[in-house]
């Protein structure tokens, strides 16, 4: 039998090398379609999505070149589908649903109508892309800050600082309901991609593979320190919330800052040492995490909230759900466990037969409504941060 494979690798063209960036959409609305294509061949060219700066672009390789033919800054695409000259994407931006866009001769026309009733009944929120550097060592920085509905420019409102999973994922342009709920509230949001985020570069997503903690948190602080210039944010009320990844950086930043009011931890992994083997991606926490246990236990404790448990100062909602087995729900109890021995302000807040990902409505109901009471508690209560 010959050992010479079908499609040898001298065969092989990588067409989104040049990009440095990762094929595919990964930039969707938080209330979305499930993507139909991220790739077709029609005739001798190949479309393609990819994300730069958390926006989907639509791509076209032909005659040896790639170039990116649908797609802007303040939109992104999660979609498409082509026939003959006529393409259809779906696409959303940060005030407005996703919707089927149809593109012939360069004119888009909206052809789906099913959110209409929602745009002529409710106010959206705006929302302004925000571009700083890194207090430490001065990189480039991107992210996304949304105006309390009910916006003054006398008044001064809350702020509620959103950190991203992954952690190689990003923020971008694309519709998020918790943005448009907590500024309906009265808050500012803020999305912001620090270090480790993707569509940015290889380099800006790798960076901290191993580093959990550093980078990151001083990117995520830096992106406060810029929202903070506006002068309607109180720096008095801001607040952090992040789920899986985000879990695991509002822990680590719950160690290592008091710079937030309060904060909500969402399917966070606190231990890597335990969370080794007992995740369904053992393997890839291994490499983002930097070690083994019996490999370099220091290592992993050094980058692990939970031994740093002893100086949190800062009240802490966890929610998690029973059947994670991405982040095991375990993680959640080593650190509230811990932090109630210390005698600590946290909350812990379990849901039956949900995943890493919540499914059931009445569950994602209940999280916003106890995201937001545990934020306009601290507000209500008015005490003041060091």
């Amino acid at each position: 039998m010959s050992k010479t494979p079908l499609l040898p690798w001298s065969d092989v063209l990588n067409l989104t090398r040049p990009f440095d960036r990762p094929f595919g959409s990964g930039a969707k609305a938080e209330l979305c379609m499930e993507p139909s294509c991220e790739k077709m061949w029609s005739s001798d060219a190949l479309y393609f999505l990819m994300v730069r700066h958390g926006a989907g672009y639509l791509y076209k390789y032909q005659n040896g070149s790639s170039l990116p033919i649908v797609g802007r800054e303040d939109r992104s695409i999660a979609s498409f589908s082509l026939h003959g000259t006529s393409l259809v994407i779906t696409s959303s931006s940060c005030d407005s649903f996703e919707e089927l866009i149809l593109i012939e001769d360069q004119v888009e026309r909206r052809i789906s109508g099913w959110n209409d009733h929602y745009y002529q009944t409710y106010s959206w929120a705006k929302t302004e892309k925000r571009y700083f550097r890194s207090s430490t060592d001065d990189v480039d920085l991107e992210g996304w800050l949304t105006y309390p509905l009910s916006y003054q420019s006398k008044e001064r409102y809350p702020l509620v600082h959103f950190i991203h999973g992954g952690p190689h994922a990003a923020w971008g342009p694309a519709f998020s309901f918790m943005a448009q709920l907590f500024a309906a509230k009265g808050y500012f949001v803020l999305l912001t991609n620090p270090r480790g985020s993707t569509s940015y570069g290889q380099s800006f997503s790798s960076v901290i593979d191993g580093d959990w903690g550093n980078l990151d948190m001083r990117d995520i602080l830096s992106g406060l320190d810029d929202a903070e210039q506006t002068d309607s944010v109180d720096p008095q009320n801001c607040y952090l919330y992040g789920w899986s990844y985000g879990g695991y950086l509002a822990c680590w930043i719950a160690t290592q800052s008091k710079r937030y009011r309060a904060i909500c931890s969402g399917a966070p992994v606190v231990d890597m040492c335990s969370d080794y083997g007992t995740a369904d991606i053992t393997l890839a926490n291994e490499w983002e995490y930097g070690a083994s246990p019996w490999s370099n236990a220091k290592h992993l404790n050094r980058h692990s909230s939970l031994h740093y448990a002893h100086l949190v100062e800062t009240p802490l909602l966890m929610l998690h759900g029973e059947s994670d087995l991405r982040c095991p729900i375990m993680q959640t109890e080593l650190f509230y466990s811990a932090l109630k021995r210390l005698e600590k302000t946290v909350v812990m807040i379990r849901y039956k037969d949900e995943s890493h990902i919540f499914k059931k409505p009445q569950n994602l109901v209940d999280r916003y409504d106890r995201i937001l009471a545990w934020f306009d508690y601290y507000i209500a209560k008015g005490v003041t941060v060091d």
